[in-house]
């Protein structure tokens, strides 16, 4: 079961990227939107997508649009992948990176650079 949450995980991360950057999602404020990140419920009914962009932008903005996108996503994705049930998609932005530049910095601070 585990493999197949993994499989099911990997397989919308690749499928969710290639339709931001194919451009079948037509709003520009999610062109420069990374899918960081898939964690898929045990079920297989919910799936939570954290994503980051490659600029400063306006998250909350974005974080709101891909959330509003997300039925025409799960539609997309239920037809391209052949799913037995549509997945239910949260898009949450993914801000693992402040954290780890933050600990980084702390670490320096430690030792004296």
């Amino acid at each position: 079961m585990l493999d197949r949450n993994i499989r099911v995980s990997e397989l919308l991360k690749q499928e969710i990227s290639n339709m931001i950057l194919f451009g079948e999602i037509k709003d520009p404020r999610v062109a420069h939107v990374l899918i960081t990140r898939v964690d898929v419920s045990k079920d297989l009914t919910n799936a939570k997508i954290f994503f980051r962009t490659y600029e400063d932008e306006d998250i909350k903005n974005i974080e709101e649009t891909l959330n509003r996108a997300s039925s025409f996503i799960r539609n997309r994705l239920f037809k391209k992948l052949r799913l037995k049930k549509a997945i239910n998609l949260k898009f949450i932005y993914d801000d693992s990176q402040k954290y780890l530049d933050k600990i980084d910095e702390i670490l320096r601070k430690i030792h004296g650079e």
